[in-house]
């Protein structure tokens, strides 16, 4: 019990860093079964079906549009007050 209490320590106090040391912890005390078992229970958030991306890109365009509207009225907003 206490040998597992210093190693769950030891990785807390690994994981409680920046992200380069986190990957190089991840990467040098990787367990195999914890990862098999991990993917093998994964499922995607969404399935990459044919109506999933097309709502997808019809979102993203959506986004895009509204950006780039806001985009332009700051711009003239901008250009009518720096006229004056």
């Amino acid at each position: 019990m206490v040998v597992s209490a210093e190693q769950l320590k030891q990785a807390l106090e690994a994981l409680n860093t920046d992200l380069f040391h986190q990957l190089t912890y991840l990467l040098t005390k990787a367990d195999p079964l914890i990862a098999r078992a991990t993917w093998e229970i994964f499922s995607p958030s969404f399935n990459l079906t044919a109506e999933s991306v097309i709502f997808a890109l019809i979102v993203g365009v959506a986004i895009w549009l509204v950006f780039l509207a806001v985009w332009i009225l700051f711009a003239r907003l901008a250009s009518m007050l720096l006229a004056k």
